[in-house]
């Protein structure tokens, strides 16, 4: 637990910041996945 309560703000900072990256990847490459089916959709219902 003294462990825990001795990291320092920057440590906090770098360990939000990743999982800041984290989401807005994973939020990013399911937005792509949607754009493509949706590209697809309607690439074949024009045929």
């Amino acid at each position: 637990m003294a462990d825990f309560l001795n990291i320092s703000p920057l440590t906090v900072d770098n360990h939000r910041d990743n999982i800041r990256k984290k989401s807005i990847d994973i939020f990013s490459r399911n937005t792509y996945k949607c754009f493509r089916e949706n590209l697809k959709y309607h690439f074949n219902r024009d045929n």
